[in-house]
């Protein structure tokens, strides 16, 4: 395999967050992910495994080749041995680790390829380049996710492990794994590609939950529904009041600040809401002090002096929301009716 070099496509871009630090398990020897995420991402740090010598040796030139030595570390793991565990150590990882994920082995055995194969009504498209290491593991996918389930539990270090997945019944296989060990903050996702369609799951151990439109599949079928992750998003309308009479649709400016005293007024009105919604903690933040500078006089954003970028953090110091917590405060606040001594 030759060497390969990558060129950023966008070297100006950057993100709004300190140094990240992630794990790619089973790199391969094109170690593609941790190329493209250092490239794009000057703040990406990539820790990156493999089992494979061959493979070891071609991701370690790769990296060389695109100058990110001190960005992108590869690092042996050995066949049935640890996934995670040996790479939490003081001379391989620091305490951080933001995200790992994992492109595993599909299959338990040669004839498990050769069975899906029969199953497909065309033959492949493309040539298969993967080796036996990258496509085969002891019980297959489910087994090798599984096991890093089982690890990140002992650890519970990163902020979120992934994991894609190339066969429907393994998510269910898997979602049913992380309910046993009461890991309710998961997510599910869906890739399709031609006729190729896969899937990821990714859980966490902390409090921060994702949107449903990143935790949840839209649109999916009767298998997915059953182990999709709870809801966590909510939308309510709020009706716009009209623009200023005699504004001209070819004037922005105006059209432009009034839209942003609506979103001011929104704000605000949530604000409220939360604040008199008890067992809640409301934190408020300007966004300008974490996004740059980013406010209403940035030459690129909309009604100059007004700003655009606020943030509501909000803790729950209880369950407040839930219809059994609902009915618990419906009934404590009720006042008991006086018995009158009978005639």
């Amino acid at each position: 395999m030759a060497n390969m070099e990558i060129s950023s496509t966008d070297p100006s871009r950057t993100l709004c967050l300190s140094q990240i630090q992630g794990i790619d398990v089973g790199t391969g020897a094109s170690v593609i992910y941790p190329l493209l995420a250092s490239l794009k991402s000057p703040e990406w740090h990539i820790i990156a495994t493999d089992v494979d010598e061959t493979s070891l040796r071609y991701a370690r030139q790769n990296v060389q080749s695109n100058g990110l030595d001190d960005r992108i570390r590869i690092v042996e793991s050995k066949t049935g041995g640890p996934i995670l565990s040996h790479l939490f150590t003081d001379d391989v990882t620091s305490d951080q680790c933001d995200f790992v994920l994992c492109n595993p082995p599909f299959y338990a055995s040669e004839e498990e390829i050769a069975s899906a194969a029969l199953t497909k009504e065309e033959g492949p498209r493309a040539v298969c380049t993967g080796g036996e290491n990258e496509m085969i593991t002891p019980g297959g996918e489910v087994a090798f996710v599984s096991r890093m389930v089982d690890e990140s539990r002992d650890m519970a270090d990163c902020h979120w492990y992934t994991s894609m997945l190339g066969k429907l019944s393994s998510v269910v296989a898997i979602v049913d794994h992380l309910r046993r060990h009461t890991i309710d903050n998961y997510v599910l996702t869906e890739f399709v590609q031609g006729q190729t369609r896969r899937w990821a799951v990714g859980w966490s151990f902390g409090n921060t939950r994702l949107p449903d439109s990143v935790a949840r599949i839209p649109h999916p079928n009767a298998v997915l529904s059953s182990i999709l992750p709870r809801r966590n998003t909510t939308e309510q309308t709020f009706q716009l009041t009209p623009l200023p009479m005699g504004s001209p649709d070819e004037d922005a400016q105006p059209v432009a600040e009034h839209r942003v005293r609506e979103l001011t007024r929104l704000y605000a009105a949530l604000r409220q809401t939360l604040e008199e919604t008890s067992g809640l903690e409301v934190h408020a933040f300007d966004a300008t002090s974490l996004c740059g500078g980013f406010d209403g006089n940035h030459p690129g954003s909309v009604g100059r002096g007004l700003s655009t970028c606020k943030i509501l953090i909000v803790d729950a110091a209880a369950n407040t929301w839930s219809r059994a917590a609902r009915r618990k405060a419906q009934q404590a606040s009720r006042v008991e009716e006086p018995v009158l001594p009978a005639a």
